[in-house]
């Protein structure tokens, strides 16, 4: 099924050639501390996120191990930033899941985009806190149900990794694939530890096609593709709507400390070029006007 496209009205366009694409959703996290995600634009400006922790060490939006919500420590636009503090609890932010929003099931249907600015807090020398740590999600992280994550890997070339990776948990029922997959883009780009990166995952095709492809850019660097016509390259085709779609953390097995800022999910595969705008040479670009109709 192919993917629809929403558009908004340029200053001197008339939605086609003087207008822009735009997206699923856009969050700038611009807001001050609150247990809601507001201010959310984008075909589903509806939509209000809610913080998600386990209760043992949750405070209304602090944690026992860091502040979780809106922050000012580390911004890359505006005056909030996200923050996921360092921890192995659950911290995300829950969207809802598919019986409740429909909406998801069709985005995830076919192709479709998630762009973000992360900053990773550490030092790279403790990297291995960030060994497949969720950034965005649908889910659980257990490996026994139908849902995928994206993620931040480590910068171990040794070991075959780069610093982005998916999960893709359940089975393809095929028996090819009988507990999913778990994939990293082992390449010459690597995370900016203590500081800002772009990370961009692009699913290309619908749940119906045999290639359905997942690629990934960090910093704007094209990492390349997973095909799941290759065994060990599935990517989830089937979900459980029952489940959450999440930013951030869902799983108990995995640390964070990290920042989310300038986050945007399409309802269509980004290109090269389109990523390029978004990216802005390391500047960055508003999801609502940095791609055009006509590009």
């Amino acid at each position: 099924m192919g993917s629809l496209v929403f558009r908004i009205a340029g200053s001197g366009g008339d939605g086609d050639d003087g207008g822009f694409i735009a997206p699923f959703m856009y969050l700038p996290f611009e807001a001050s501390a609150s247990a809601y995600v507001t201010g959310i634009s984008g075909s589903q400006s509806g939509y209000t996120g809610s913080l998600n922790a386990e209760a043992s060490s949750y405070d209304g939006i602090y944690a026992s191990a860091g502040f979780y919500g809106y922050s000012t420590q580390h911004v890359f636009s505006g005056s909030y930033a996200f923050r996921i503090p360092q921890t192995t609890d659950v911290r995300y932010l829950d969207f809802g899941t598919i019986t409740e929003r429909p909406e998801w099931g069709t985005l995830f249907s076919g192709s479709f985009s998630v762009a973000a600015w992360v900053y990773i807090e550490l030092p790279e020398s403790q990297q291995t806190r960030y060994g497949d740590t969720p950034i965005f999600g649908f889910g659980p992280f257990d490996g026994s149900n139908q849902g995928f994550s994206f993620n931040l890997d480590r910068n171990v070339s040794a070991w075959g990794e780069g610093g982005l990776s998916y999960k893709s948990y359940g089975s393809d029922g095929s028996g090819v694939n009988p507990n999913g997959s778990y994939r990293n883009w082992s390449s010459a780009t690597s995370l900016s530890y203590q500081g800002w990166n772009h990370v961009v995952f692009v699913v290309s095709g619908s749940t119906s096609v045999t290639n359905r492809r997942v690629k990934a850019y960090l910093n704007n660097n094209d990492a390349g593709f997973m095909d799941d016509a290759v065994s060990g390259q599935y990517f989830q085709k089937t979900f459980d709507p029952s489940k959450t779609i999440h930013f951030g953390k869902n799983t108990t097995s995995r640390e964070g400390n990290y920042s989310l800022d300038e986050a945007s999910i399409w309802n269509i595969a980004l290109s090269t070029e389109q990523v390029n705008a978004l990216y802005n040479s390391g500047n960055g670009a508003s999801a609502l006007t940095a791609l055009t109709s006509s590009g």
